[in-house]
């Protein structure tokens, strides 16, 4: 792989140069019988060495052969239509000006068409076998990441992961309880279900962590979620109230542990503390209900 690396550019100029040769052909055999084929091998031959050089010249000229191949995107492929219209153009103007003995104006003009869309196409499939494997080698170790909510809060947090976190996490999809969203994207994220099955999709997926989204919701309905979530072994990050958001800049950095208020189901009671202090200074006390809470 490495030794492909380093010899890029070259291949890349055999490889149009090959393409560019056969297009030739290609075309002269199309457009004429066996005998002028065969008859015309000198013709087509000099007109392909001519296109191979003025095509040379001109990718030249414009750099193409230092782009990154996994980096190109639409107006690099723009570009190369421009290059083999240029030079298809340049070899017309010497078949006109210099009078060599070249193939006819049709069989020029169908030959760059066909170098144009080859040149494009097999760009287009190493682009998208070197991003299929690094995709893969990210996928390998990026966090499967589950987000419960479909609304607003969510959609920050899947613009956020997607523009500056999309190498630490893979979304795998959205959890809400609306049905008229089943199946519906937000973002390119669809949701995939309510919360009754978020222990399945979890199983399926690998959810390592899972990000709860909704900001105001009853404390009941909380828990209830909460609870299922912890059944899946991921863990579990929970978005905070309204007025907690506003302190903060952006949604992932509101996202914290779960806290006992969380699960209470209720508002949680505030004690007179001194008073309590004053009643149990000095002595033995014997705590009971406590619950052993592994997924905070």
């Amino acid at each position: 792989m490495k030794s492909i690396r380093k010899y890029k550019s070259t291949i890349l100029i055999l490889v149009d140069i090959l393409i560019v040769s056969i297009s030739y052909f290609i075309t002269a055999y199309l457009l004429t019988n066996n005998d002028q084929f065969f008859a015309n091998i000198t013709l087509i031959s000099n007109t392909a060495i001519m296109s191979i050089i003025i095509y040379q010249i001109i990718f030249g000229i414009f750099e193409t052969y230092k782009n990154i191949t996994r980096y190109e995107n639409g107006k690099d492929y723009i570009m190369y239509i421009f290059l083999c219209a240029l030079s298809g153009l340049s070899v017309l103007i010497l078949k006109g000006l210099v009078r060599f003995a070249l193939i006819s104006i049709k069989q020029i003009i169908l030959s760059n068409i066909f170098i144009a869309i080859a040149m494009i196409s097999y760009r287009v499939i190493i682009r998208f076998i070197l991003t299929s494997s690094v995709q893969e080698k990210e996928d390998e170790r990026r966090n499967n990441l589950l987000i419960i909510g479909a609304g607003e809060a969510a959609r920050e947090i899947i613009k956020t992961i997607k523009t500056k976190m999309k190498n630490k996490y893979n979304l795998i999809g959205l959890i809400d309880d609306n049905p008229n969203k089943l199946n519906y994207l937000i973002s390119g994220v669809r949701i995939l279900g309510d919360r009754y099955q978020i222990e399945e999709i979890c199983k399926q997926n690998k959810v390592d962590y899972i990000f709860f989204s909704i900001a105001n919701i009853p404390n009941i309905e909380k828990r209830e979620i909460i609870n299922i979530c912890q059944e899946t072994g991921a863990k579990l990050r929970i978005l905070p109230g309204t007025a907690d958001i506003i302190k903060n800049k952006t949604m992932l950095q509101n996202l914290r542990n779960v806290e006992i208020d969380d699960i209470l189901g209720r508002e949680p009671i505030i004690l007179n503390n001194k008073n309590i202090g004053e009643l149990i200074e000095n002595r033995c006390i014997l705590v009971t209900g406590g619950r052993r809470l592994n997924w905070l």
